[in-house]
Parts: C-alpha cells; structure tokens; sequence
C-alpha cells in the first residue's frame, strides 16, 4: 500500500509509520511548522489548520 507524506508528498516506506491529523509522515518532515523541531520523538505534537507545533509553540 502506498502512501503520501502530509508534508512533502513524497511515498512514505518507513517501517514505522506516523499518523498525525489522519494523515501519514515521515518521520524526517514530522517537525514544528514555528521551531522546525523534531516532533517523531515527542509525547505529543498539536495541529493547527493543517500546521504542526510543538507543545512550547502551539501554547505561544
């Protein structure tokens, strides 16, 4: 099954897949749309009409 990264568009063929807002990242474009932090590793990323931020931003 193939499938789009939200971010860049590219086909995303990691082994472990993430889904934010119904939709698939690689792990490389799953960062904050405000710091450009890395967000894969993180408890928690928060989405804002399509934007993801990192707990820090998103409370800004």
């Amino acid at each position: 099954m193939e499938m789009d990264c939200g971010a860049c568009g590219e086909s995303v063929r990691e082994r472990t897949v993430l889904c934010v807002g119904g939709r698939i990242w690689h792990s490389r474009c799953l960062k904050c749309s405000v710091c450009s932090r890395p967000l894969y590793d993180q408890h928690s990323c928060f989405l804002r009409g399509m934007r993801l931020y990192c707990r820090h931003d998103y409370a800004l």
